[in-house]
């Protein structure tokens, strides 16, 4: 019905091979059944495990089932000593049949490997890429056609021997063999860092530059090791990179035409791009406001400075008349329009214009015609200032003029005030002892001694007097014993006529000297504090804190009273505290420091003075707490 390559003819074939085993056993079980009686069933149990192997579970069975045929034969007939040797039969039979399982499953193992190895070679046999396949310990184990080729090795001869002696490579950077090359392919890792970059030596010394098809593959057997020749790549690599060098040179030529023909429209337009940029930021950074208008008065430009001198955004402005002229002044504009038409320029002119809160600032302004590529006007452009803060600086610098003379004037008064009423009483108190001492009658030596006690006070009394009023004048303390114990004296003479308690603490100061111009300044700082608290504060107590630093010096005055809102006294039309305030921070300005005032009504002042010891913006400088 079939060949042996058919399913009938195979299952036929292992049926006959399992019937064969059967009749062999037979035949040596006869032959030699003096020496098998004591095991007569171990011949058909040889035959089950050749008829599992050769045919599979099913023909072993059968051996089995014939064999258990043969065997109640033979133990049961006349060559069996007992019946009693049947009771074999079931434990040959299951021997049977597990030596034939096991059998059937070894062979069919054996099978699948011998399928797989069949299919490894053919496959790896039929690539186009050379393919070294290594076993455990590294040798190869097989070699397909393609790695026949580049190493130089027949299958027969490279069998066997160690990779690195089939299998010789550099690296390509270095011409140098890779380091561990060998343990990396068996751990399945590339054996150098570029493997495209690699260089194979074959059998006769010839270097045949390879890459690698595929990373290593690591099984249990070992490795394979896909490579390919890339020689003729790299010939073509390098005749593509020299055609497109050709290429390229070529282009560069035409380029370099065409760059001289641009060079130098490209470098006018960056010079123009780079000058609008320093313009457009020069607008953008100016602390003036800058506004253009076209021939028509419209607003073309405006800068952020405009928006925070009038308010105006650029939105609500650009393409539409300019909105910060007064009415009263929009013939002045429409005049400046016309002559910077002209070609006429102004420059530093005061007038005044509006805020968008409908507030009046007055500003100064430099114009300028604009003209466009022909040389005709296209616009005017205005350069304004806000005089706000240079009028108030100088309306305060004025209020405090008048109020220093205004000073000097009551100053003046309360000392004449004094010399009349305290020092001329002293005086002619004095006048009169003495002409009572020397008109009066002669009452005794006692009595004149009790006259001249008399006029010895009253001449006392004037000196202490007219040393109050030096003190007031200028402390001879400040002089002679600098800063520190003047304070000290003033601020003991303060509490006691003003009966607030005052708590002086001083830190640096108490053995040294500083300038007398600072001197001079913070004592009549510390003075005017003390002077606003007695007028204005109504306090109880007040804590003054004078510090020599390294870098600064330190005053601070600081009181429990009535407080005030420091921005509305400031912003404050009338004189008063303000004045008082002016003049300190006017002081602390001309010794090249700062002065801060904090204040919360119910909640007390202070007031902070901070003079640098080092050279500030203005090249003031004092000598520091820690020079000599």
């Amino acid at each position: 019905m079939g060949g042996r390559g058919s399913p009938i003819g195979r299952v036929g074939g292992d049926l006959a091979a399992a019937v064969l085993s059967w009749l062999a056993a037979c035949a040596i079980t006869l032959a030699t059944w003096p020496l098998l009686r004591p095991a007569p069933l171990m011949p058909f149990l040889v035959a089950v495990m050749v008829s599992a192997w050769w045919g599979g579970l099913g023909p072993a069975l059968l051996a089995t089932a014939l064999a258990t045929v043969v065997g109640v034969v033979i133990l049961g007939g006349p060559l069996g000593r007992t019946s009693g040797e049947l009771a074999v039969l079931p434990v040959f039979v299951a021997a049977s049949v597990a030596v034939a399982a096991l059998t059937s499953v070894r062979r069919q193992a054996v099978q699948a490997e011998r399928l797989g190895r069949l299919w490894f070679s053919d496959t790896l046999s039929s690539i186009g890429d050379a393919v070294i396949a290594t076993d455990v310990e590294g040798r190869v184990a097989f070699i397909n056609g393609a790695a026949e080729s580049l190493t130089g090795w027949r299958v027969a001869e490279a069998r066997g021997q160690p990779l690195e002696v089939v299998f010789r490579v550099l690296d390509g950077r270095t011409r140098t063999t890779p380091p561990d090359w060998l343990a990396k392919i068996l751990r399945g890792e590339p054996p150098v860092a570029d493997p495209d970059n690699l260089i194979l030596i074959d059998r006769d010394g010839r270097e045949v530059p390879i890459a690698d098809s595929a990373a290593p593959i690591v099984g249990a057997d070992g490795a394979v090791l896909v490579f390919r020749d890339v020689a003729a790549q790299k010939r073509a690599d390098t005749a593509l990179r020299e055609a497109r060098d050709r290429l390229e040179a070529r282009n560069l030529e035409r380029a370099t035409a065409l760059e001289s023909e641009v060079a130098q429209r490209a470098r006018a337009e960056a010079a123009l791009h780079e000058s609008n940029q320093v313009l457009d930021a020069l607008v953008r950074a100016s602390p003036l406001a800058i506004i253009t208008l076209d021939p028509r008065g419209r607003v073309t430009t405006w800068n952020p400075a405009s928006g925070r001198i009038f308010g105006w955004s650029g939105g609500e402005v650009l393409g539409r008349p300019q909105p910060n002229v007064p009415a009263e002044l929009q013939e002045e504009h429409r005049s400046g329009l016309e002559a910077s038409s002209r070609g006429e320029a102004f420059a530093g002119f005061e007038t005044r214009r509006l805020r968008k809160d409908g507030s009046a600032v007055d500003v100064e302004i430099w114009t300028a015609p604009l003209l466009d590529d022909q040389g005709e006007f296209s616009g005017r452009l205005a350069i304004v200032a806000d005089l706000t803060a240079r009028k108030n600086a100088e309306r305060e610098r004025t209020d405090l003029l008048r109020r220093l003379v205004t000073s000097q004037e009551e100053e003046r008064r309360r000392i004449a005030r004094e010399l009349h009423d305290q020092m001329g009483q002293h005086l002619a108190a004095l006048v009169l002892g003495i002409q009572a001492l020397r008109e009066g009658p002669d009452d005794g030596p006692e009595a004149r001694a009790v006259r001249f006690r008399r006029l010895q006070e009253s001449i006392n009394l004037v000196g202490r007097e007219a040393h109050r009023i030096a003190l007031e004048l200028r402390p001879t303390a400040l002089d002679d014993l600098g800063l520190h114990s003047a304070l000290l004296n003033h601020v003991e003479e303060w509490s006691e006529r003003s009966r607030v308690e005052v708590d002086f603490q001083s830190t640096g100061l108490e053995q040294r000297r500083l300038d007398p111009e600072l001197e001079t300044a913070l004592y009549r700082i510390v003075q005017e504090a003390l002077t606003n608290v007695v007028r204005h504060a109504q306090a109880r107590h007040v804590g003054l804190v004078l510090e020599c630093r390294r870098d600064h010096l330190l005053a601070i005055v600081e009181d429990d009273g009535a407080g005030f809102d420091v921005e509305a006294v400031l912003g404050s039309s009338a004189p008063g505290p303000k004045l008082g305030l002016l003049g300190m921070r006017e002081r602390v300005a001309l010794v090249g420091g700062t002065m801060e005032v904090e204040s919360v009504a119910g909640r007390g002042t202070t007031v902070l003075v901070r003079v640098p010891l080092v050279p500030d913006a203005k090249g003031t400088s004092w000598p520091s707490c820690g020079s000599s």
